[in-house]
């Protein structure tokens, strides 16, 4: 388990990256990163227990769940969603934040961008609304809907590119890949619902000892933002579903026509096979056998007959 601290001095609004918090820090950002582990999630509650966190949210961040959750609970605002690394993993790893007074903590796996990205933002410059670990959390919270929409952009290019490729060169297209974009797009969409559903709640906290109703005009900026991300992803999927329903029509199209070429072929042989099948016979008496034109008067009549059906389909379309 890694841990980094940050603060926001109240001289100069700077974040400082050190271990002891000084005397003019309004602001503390403890940073943890860990793996999931039954090794790992012990260290995290005895150091969250040291931290005077509620007994009752360590607990909650001790479990391995893998649903969004948001609890208040003895001072403490806790927020659990998914978040994956890149569009298309296939596993999302979940992230916590515990926002108490003057205080927010951020555990994550050792991978989440999330967190990094925030830091980089705000020692770039980027300042928060105020001085708050509430304001802290919602500048987390609309990166994250910045990442959520970086994601959606990155699949629908990658579902723009796939739908190229059906109407270019159809038969290069298998059901396997479009089947497992459409599995990543499901998964992604599942995700930005249940970040969705964080901010929700989030909206609809009343607590006294971190109070949000002050910044809802910020929370509703991010959750308008993330809204407009899952109805544009459900979009999505409602795309790939008519891309699927597109390989399915053409590959139901190449069945036919090779139907079609069967049926030709069958009919071709049919009247064939009858004929050969006559003279085919043992019978004694069979006139055309002592003929000396027989066998190529026969022949003749095959070819004909072969022209014939051949003229037949051709004018019914069934070459095409």
């Amino acid at each position: 388990m890694e841990i980094r601290h940050y603060h926001l001095t109240a001289r100069d609004w700077r974040w400082l990256k050190k271990t002891p918090p000084g005397g003019d820090d309004i602001l503390v950002w403890h940073d943890i990163r860990l793996e999931e582990s039954d090794e790992e999630l012990q260290r995290l509650s005895a150091y969250l227990r040291g931290l005077h966190v509620d007994a009752e949210v360590v607990t909650t961040c001790s479990r391995s769940v893998n649903f969004p959750d948001v609890d208040v609970s003895g001072g403490c605002v806790f927020l659990r969603f998914p978040l994956r690394a890149q569009w298309n993993s296939p596993r999302a790893a979940y992230v916590m934040l515990l926002c108490m007074k003057g205080t927010l903590i951020s555990i994550g796996a050792p991978e989440t961008p999330l967190f990094d990205r925030a830091l980089q933002r705000l020692e770039n410059g980027n300042e928060l609304s105020e001085p708050s670990s509430q304001a802290l959390l919602l500048f987390i919270m609309d990166i994250c809907t910045d990442i959520s929409t970086r994601q959606y952009m990155t699949a629908r290019s990658a579902v723009e590119a796939l739908a190229d490729r059906i109407y270019d060169e159809p038969d290069n297209i298998g059901q396997d890949e479009l089947i497992a974009i459409r599995r990543c797009v499901g998964r992604l969409y599942s995700q930005f619902e249940d970040q969705l559903y964080c901010m929700s709640v989030l909206q609809s906290l009343q607590t006294q000892s971190v109070p949000f109703s002050h910044l809802k005009a910020e929370l509703r900026d991010i959750m308008d933002s993330q809204n407009h991300v899952v109805r544009s992803q459900d979009q999505l999927e409602i795309r790939l579903r008519d891309l699927h329903n597109d390989c399915l029509l053409h590959a139901q199209r190449k069945t036919d026509y090779r139907l079609r070429v069967l049926t030709v072929l069958t009919s071709l042989c049919m009247p064939l096979s009858v004929i050969a099948g006559i003279y085919g016979m043992n019978f004694h008496f069979m006139p055309e056998l002592e003929w000396k034109y027989g066998y190529f008067a026969v022949l003749g009549l095959m070819g004909a007959i072969t022209a014939a059906l051949l003229l037949f389909f051709f004018k019914r379309g069934w070459f095409k």
